[in-house]
């Protein structure tokens, strides 16, 4: 099942693909200035699953704007993972970082801004249909793969961009478990969404 994208839709999804577009130039302008290269500041964001989703914001919603169309299990992918990095963000990660200037804005983007508009956005524009819950499963592609890239990376950077999934500290076993229980909260997070969703079209 696709979404067939009203006018408002394309518009609004389009508007938060801008904005999304926007924070991410700004941050690799930002990050060139420290890292010395465009090339070397876009790879040291990407290793953060917050621009990964922010950049999925950009290209998914970019899509719909451009009314191609997007599957319904896709767009619950998308609107989970950005949930969580919201979710994430606020509740473990906030206190230990404190942004100044235009990296307080960029930060407030991806992790407050562009994780609302989206969540509203798939709210009210998504296509629902019976035996939606059978998507589940698909949330839990990107942190997999993003997990295995990033575990993967580390064995030579010895760099974590979070802690719960730092394996020196940790050691793995607590880290593969931390990996299950995040898993475990994107499913349970897309069921609650898929849930809200369907409140919400009732309401209204």
């Amino acid at each position: 099942m696709t979404t067939q994208s009203s006018r408002l839709a394309r518009t609004s999804a389009g508007l938060i693909a801008f904005i999304a577009t926007i924070a991410l130039a700004v941050q690799v302008t930002v990050d060139t200035t420290r890292d010395g290269s465009v090339l070397l500041a876009a790879v040291n964001m990407l290793r953060f699953f917050t621009i990964w989703s922010n950049c999925a914001v950009a290209v998914i919603l970019g899509l719909i704007a451009a009314s191609r169309p997007v599957g319904a299990r896709v767009l619950l992918a998308l609107a989970t993972a950005i949930a969580i990095v919201a979710l994430v963000y606020h509740a473990l990660l906030a206190a230990l970082v404190h942004p100044q200037g235009i990296n307080w804005w960029t930060d407030q983007t991806f992790h407050s801004l562009i994780p609302a508009l989206t969540v509203v956005w798939w709210l009210g524009f998504s296509a629902t249909g019976p035996g939606q819950f059978r998507n589940l499963p698909w949330v839990v592609i990107a942190p997999i793969l993003y997990s295995i890239v990033i575990l993967t990376a580390a064995r030579w950077t010895d760099f974590y961009p979070y802690f719960f999934l730092n394996v020196d500290r940790f050691g793995w076993p607590a880290v593969i478990l931390n990996m299950v229980g995040l898993g475990a909260g994107f499913v349970i997070m897309g069921a609650l969404l898929l849930a809200a969703r369907t409140g919400v079209r009732r309401l209204a």
